[in-house]
């Protein structure tokens, strides 16, 4: 499964966000592949894809725009590790783009979002 991780964050070497977090959970799974990690703050790019890199032995694509990953036909899934409120956002258009998603909790912010989603 080839996976894109949205919201990577680290911050001083030795520490990492939650996005982060999951590319070592995932990697440890036979068959996952990250292909991008995204943030729209591209400080935080190039130290979570060493550390994908380390893990998987292939570095990820670093993505500013989470919509350009939802183009590529070999992404299966996205992570999403974002603040709350893009936990809606992002799985509905990842969904709308036949892709699976993983969603930190919460899910959404309200019923309406749920709803939607």
């Amino acid at each position: 499964m080839v996976l894109a991780v949205a919201g990577v964050r680290t911050g001083e070497p030795g520490s990492s966000g939650r996005g982060v977090e999951l590319i070592h959970k995932f990697t440890a799974l036979p068959g996952v592949e990250f292909k991008y990690v995204i943030d729209p703050d591209r400080r935080y790019l190039p130290p979570a894809a060493a550390i994908a890199e380390k893990v998987q032995g292939r570095a990820p694509k670093q993505e500013t725009d989470f919509r350009r990953v939802l183009e590529d036909k070999d992404v299966d899934a996205l992570l999403v590790t974002t603040p709350d409120h893009w936990h809606a956002p992002m799985p509905i258009l990842a969904a709308k783009a036949g892709k699976h998603v993983y969603v930190e909790k919460p899910l959404t912010r309200t019923p309406w979002e749920a709803r939607l989603l």
